[in-house]
């Protein structure tokens, strides 16, 4: 790999960063991680959530595996302009160029979508740990862009929580 590059690209090539919210803990490693990329780089964040237009779609992106799904189209649009615009102040505040955009779709199919029309140069997007079961029958929606991409992607795993036992060594 040469000096400057990252993943096959070259650092002066990454322009504009796309980075799909889900509001998962990881989906935020993801922006943070995005942020520093960016500063790096001089480079533009695009943030995208997507409101699935499947109520199963949005039922399996939570974290939460419940068995109940008590969410409408109106909820899920309002959690996305939250999940947002606080992704777009945090990106502002960091003092990178951003701006951001609800849209609606598939997930993965959308996201790919936004990437091409954007002429993203990257796509920085989180992995959350979702059950073996649930991966199996549906996939992952990370998995799916990392296929389907038309540049490369960076996927962000989520961070192991570190037990308390841990925190407090120092050797």
């Amino acid at each position: 790999m040469e000096v400057g590059s990252f993943g096959g690209l070259r650092s002066e090539s990454i322009r504009k960063i796309l980075v799909p919210v889900d509001g998962s803990s990881c989906s935020f490693e993801a922006i943070e991680y995005a942020i520093n990329l960016a500063a790096k780089h001089n480079s533009e964040i695009c943030l995208t959530f997507i409101v699935p237009t499947s109520v199963w779609n949005y039922y399996l992106m939570t974290e939460d595996w419940s068995p109940v799904l008590v969410c409408t189209m109106k909820e899920m649009e309002e959690e996305g302009e939250r999940l947002l615009l606080s992704a777009l102040t945090s990106v502002k505040e960091a003092g990178t160029r951003a701006r951001a955009q609800l849209d609606y779709g598939h997930p993965a199919d959308k996201i790919t979508q936004i990437a091409k029309e954007e002429n993203s140069d990257l796509i920085v997007i989180g992995r959350s740990s979702r059950g073996f079961i649930a991966r199996w029958l549906y996939g992952s929606v990370s998995d799916e862009v990392v296929r389907k991409a038309p540049c490369p992607v960076l996927v962000v795993k989520e961070r192991p929580q570190k037990n308390k036992h841990e925190e407090g060594c120092t050797t």
